[in-house]
């Protein structure tokens, strides 16, 4: 894979553009506001929402809910100091947590040298999908963990391990999905030079299980457990029997584009051609391939929340990829990401003309079959210039 590749007028300049950045920043938060506003974020509460509101109460809930403290106890106690009610707590809760994360994301970015386009469509692919997830959702825990997993990034990016300990265990018990967070965080102490206090990396798992077996509702114990792990694996057999064989695969593509697949993607084949080439893994490569042994487990429920645990280690992979400095593969992506999420079933109270439904589709599709070429021809090409003479003469 060519590595290093001078930039041209294909590609993003090293002139910052924060134009560019902050005019992401302002159509998430534009999405954000609609959905909030006109579709429904303002009064409609998810099943697990009411869980979540249950939980805020002291009320026992089923599991794994029951271990979901972070938000609903920082619910509970801002209640009890301003006597607002639960349901608007989160909302307000969520209403910061996404555009703090976007930008700590942008932070992360920057730190590592990415073009003003690339910072920009990061913020865009990942904000706009989340934002009108959560605007018309804002009731859920998944975007306290979004901003978890990225300040844990922050602070072990600065050396800062007691403090990046500190967010993996927050957000082991914001979802149990966090605990991955604790294996990454024992890597950096590895690779520090701690590496007796490695195993301490275990205690977002330790304080998960402490608070499986302590808190009304874990007490239901193995069997529990067991059947939440049984209801997951039905969960997407549930999906398709609801939708119908034609609309399930429409729901995982809107899911995976919430997730920046195209971001997962150029991830994975950066760690599979430095396999392939025998070489040794950057930070980041290992960070990013640690996450993805919890991809089983995040593909069981809904991936556009789910999968948001690993996107922002697929954001930081992909910022060091050559494609990253392509100004046409970054507005490919960023034009998929947002035409799909205009896409999306979420309009409730303002019902768009069915022709601009079907165009944004259209334009979703091409966008990703574009994004395939270009992928594959980048990495093809970069295969025969492996095997051309100058190279081999290279490698001897």
């Amino acid at each position: 894979m060519n590595q290093a590749e001078p930039l041209d007028s294909r590609t993003g300049s090293d002139r910052p553009r924060p134009a560019w950045v902050w005019l992401a920043f302002a159509a998430a938060l534009t999405v954000y506001a609609f959905q909030f506003v006109y579709e429904g974020g303002r009064q409609f509460i998810s099943t697990d929402g009411n869980l979540y509101l249950a939980l805020s109460r002291g009320e026992a809930v089923s599991v794994p809910i029951n271990t979901r403290i972070v938000k609903p106890y920082a619910a509970a106690a801002i209640v009890s100091l301003t006597k607002l009610d639960a349901a608007d707590v989160f909302r307000l809760l969520t209403s910061i947590e996404i555009p703090a994360a976007l930008l700590v994301l942008f932070v992360i970015l920057r730190r590592r040298n990415s073009s003003s386009e690339w910072q920009a469509f990061t913020i865009a692919a990942v904000g706009i999908p989340a934002a009108a997830t959560f605007g018309h959702t804002p009731v859920l825990v998944d975007s306290t963990l979004l901003l978890l997993t990225v300040l844990t990034i922050a602070a072990l990016d600065r050396g800062k391990l007691a403090l990046g300990l500190i967010f993996a265990c927050l957000a082991a018990l914001t979802k149990e999905y966090g605990l991955w967070l604790g294996f990454v965080w024992m890597l950096h102490a590895y690779r520090r030079g701690h590496r007796a206090a490695c195993l301490n990396g275990l205690l977002p798992a330790v304080l998960l299980i402490a608070v499986m077996w302590t808190l009304p509702g874990a007490r239901s114990g193995v069997s529990g457990w067991g059947g939440f792990f049984q209801g997951a694996i039905g969960y997407q057999q549930w999906i398709y029997h609801q939708g119908g064989a034609a609309n399930y695969p429409k729901t995982l593509y809107i899911w995976s584009w919430s997730a920046v697949w195209p971001l997962l993607f150029v991830a994975v084949l950066s760690v599979c051609a430095q396999l392939r080439g025998w070489r040794e893994l950057s930070a980041d490569l290992q960070d990013f391939s640690i996450m993805m042994t919890a991809m089983p487990l995040l593909l069981l429920p809904d991936w556009d929340r789910a999968l948001l645990l690993i996107v922002p280690f697929a954001c930081v992979v992909a910022a060091a990829h050559p494609l990253s400095r392509r100004i046409r593969f970054i507005s490919v992506v960023a034009s998929g990401s947002i035409a799909t999420t205009l896409a999306r079933p979420l309009y409730i109270n303002v019902a768009p003309p069915r022709v601009l439904i079907m165009a944004m589709m259209l334009a979703s599709f091409a966008a990703s079959l574009f994004v395939l070429v270009m992928i594959s021809r980048f990495h093809v090409r970069g295969r025969i210039e492996m095997l051309t003479p100058a190279a081999l003469t290279a490698n001897d």
